[in-house]
């Protein structure tokens, strides 16, 4: 193969590449000092022909027109990183962030979005028709399917959840916590342990607390094993699980992701437990999720269990960049990889219906976009 003859055959100009932009589309840039600035500079000359094109970037270094106030509706910019000019446009609601863990940022954005064109920059083709990426390389339907390795948390929702699962099948165990919905889930085959990675063919626990019939299940069954928490909630143990999924639940989650399942405000009610260990030990594992459920509303409906920012002094159990899966009656909610725009719609679409107009206009007025 004549490798700079296929070159020269793919070659296109700075105008030609934009021209392949079309409406609706999102555009991920490359960061910081691999930004392609001419691509970008002359996207800004198509203001006229595009709508709605969304780019996503980091750390911004150029000044570009694209970000001006009177560019909102034509461009739009998500960023895993503020730059300058991310900082200064901001309060004209052009500009995101995208909350995020550098080391799964480009993974995630590229499992919860449907991205059409990457730019980026690269060194001359050698001899050998190989390029490198020049000076970065940093990102360039069902809940719980069958097969998976289930932790569930303390509380009522974790039970309801797991009532829902029997007709799955090959579920395996690996809990902080065993409870009464696991012993059910058990005994209507849905759980084998047959797909585990580690401890294979056995529910593995740290401790148990639920009624009689659990207690009965687990005296002398050997298919039960505890083992000690820094075992069983060791994040990177966990991760090595297959399928790894962690439902815990929380008191309240702002618009952005922040979870709150420990306090009220200033008033402590639970704690952290192992919601932490599990939610981040679930996402390291090959095909894991981690899920946060609770009811969208509480006092019989009077309040909502998602709000636009947390009461003063509420404890952030779980950070937004941590965040992967937010349930609640209404739907669900992917976060990992969303700019905080594309949260807030989210979190409002899976509020209680009596409170989405309030979250909406608070939204707005704390520039949540």
């Amino acid at each position: 193969m004549d490798v700079q003859k296929e070159y020269n055959q793919k070659l296109i100009t700075i105008p030609e590449a934009v021209a392949q932009v079309k409406s609706n589309q999102k555009v991920v840039a490359a960061m910081a000092a691999s930004e392609p600035q001419g691509l970008l500079k002359g996207l800004e000359k198509r203001s006229d022909e595009l709508k709605n094109v969304t780019i996503v970037s980091c750390l911004m270094t150029g000044d570009y027109n694209f970000l001006n106030p009177e560019m909102k509706g034509t461009f739009f910019n998500e960023t895993w990183f503020y730059g300058p000019a991310d900082r200064k446009n901001h309060r004209h609601g052009n500009v995101s962030y995208i909350p995020n863990n550098l080391h799964e940022a480009g993974e995630k954005k590229l499992e919860n979005e449907d991205l059409d064109i990457f730019w980026g920059t690269a060194t001359p083709m050698d001899e050998k028709g190989f390029f490198s990426l020049s000076l970065g390389l940093t990102y360039e339907k069902m809940m719980i399917e069958d097969g998976s390795t289930l932790q569930l948390g303390i509380g009522g929702i974790p039970n309801a959840i797991a009532e829902s699962l029997k007709d799955k099948k090959d579920l395996g165990v690996h809990t902080e916590m065993f409870t009464d919905g696991m012993v059910d889930l058990f005994e209507s085959g849905a759980i084998t342990n047959k797909k585990k990675t580690l401890w294979k063919g056995k529910m593995v626990g740290t401790f148990a607390m639920g009624t009689k019939k659990l207690y009965d299940f687990i005296d002398k069954n050997l298919v039960v094993e505890f083992q000690q928490g820094n075992v069983t909630n060791d994040p990177h143990i966990i991760g090595q699980n297959h399928k790894m999924v962690s439902v815990n639940t929380a008191l309240q989650v702002d618009l952005t992701g922040q979870v709150c399942s420990e306090a009220i405000g200033n008033k402590h009610y639970s704690g952290t437990g192992g919601q932490v260990d599990t939610h981040r030990g679930a996402q390291r594992s090959e095909g894991g999720k981690g899920i946060i459920a609770l009811r969208s509303s509480a006092k019989n409906g009077e309040i909502s269990t998602i709000v636009a920012e947390l009461p003063a002094g509420s404890k952030i159990t779980l950070g937004r960049n941590d965040i992967d899966y937010i349930v609640t009656e209404y739907g669900v909610a992917h976060l990992k990889g969303k700019s905080i725009r594309e949260r807030v719609d989210a979190m409002i679409s899976i509020a209680h219906p009596d409170f989405r107009d309030e979250l909406r206009e608070k939204a707005n007025e704390l520039k949540l976009w």
